[in-house]
């Protein structure tokens, strides 16, 4: 599965928070200027340009295959006119300072960068006084699904989450800093006005969430099965991950008459880190 396939997937599952994330959260006005901080699909880029009549977004990250693909999505969504995509790096940002009047990253520095300080060092630099940037890093992904495979109980959602956590730890080298530290290291950096918000799941459609569902068994597998980090399940786990795959894979094969046996049941919840320059 390739990383955009996940990103993809990620999108759907996300949209109507992302919505909520935009038209509550940001607010954005429809005169400004927009940086995307590692877009990945596109997202988010595409929520923000919708919401512009005189403004624009760049969708920023280093993969041509995130650009292309957010390109593609932007025209789709008619909102093409708004959405600029750049190659680049959020530790060196090609922009002058004060560029921008919001920025978002989701997911961008605690994936990727063992010290997060110069990252939001460099996103201070770009963004205009009394900017804000909205940074989303922490969340709380307590999955459970209601599925007839009945392995998958409650008992090896807790496995799969704990293994995320051990796989997270082995790939980054470097642990996931708190909500405190967050609004520590933004300190540091310059912001002002500093504060979390949590926002509880919605609902995608149901192929949207079955679609996740799919990528993310099939994450689990490519985690147990990397011969640096991996080795964390038994075999009946792994079993069980294989069989909610095909299941997820059935159901998107056969929506129409299947969708009504699905329920996913989720505690999962989106912090939004934010702070004016």
């Amino acid at each position: 599965m390739s990383v955009l396939e996940r990103l993809k997937a990620f999108d759907g599952f996300f949209t109507e928070v992302h919505k909520r994330i935009v038209r509550d959260v940001i607010r954005p006005s429809p005169e400004m200027k927009a940086l995307d901080v590692g877009c990945g699909a596109g997202g988010v880029s595409i929520l923000l340009a919708q919401s512009l009549t005189a403004g624009v977004v760049v969708a920023l990250d280093p993969e041509g295959n995130h650009l292309r693909q957010t390109r593609m999505s932007a025209r789709h969504a008619n909102c093409a006119q708004r959405v600029v995509c750049s190659f680049g790096d959020v530790e060196k940002l090609q922009f002058p300072a004060s560029e921008f009047d919001l920025l978002w990253c989701s997911r961008v520095i605690h994936h990727h960068l063992p010290d997060p300080q110069l990252a939001l060092s460099e996103m201070y630099r770009v963004l205009k006084p009394g900017g804000r940037l909205f940074l989303r890093e922490n969340a709380v992904n307590d999955l459970r699904a209601v599925t007839p495979i009945k392995e998958a109980d409650d008992a090896w959602w807790q496995r799969m989450s704990t293994a995320q956590q051990q796989w997270f730890q082995g790939k980054f080298r470097h642990r996931r800093p708190t909500s405190d530290e967050w609004l520590e290291r933004l300190r540091r950096a310059g912001f002002q006005d500093e504060a979390s918000t949590i926002l509880p799941y919605t609902p995608a459609s149901p192929r949207a969430q079955v679609m996740y569902l799919q990528r993310w068994a099939e994450g689990i597998l490519e985690n147990e099965e990397s011969p640096e980090y991996g080795d964390l399940l038994v075999v009946n786990d792994i079993h069980t991950a294989r069989k909610l795959i095909d299941w997820s894979k059935e159901v998107l094969q056969q929506l129409d008459t299947l969708l009504n046996s699905l329920s996913l049941q989720t505690s999962v919840s989106t912090e939004i880190h934010t702070a004016s320059k």
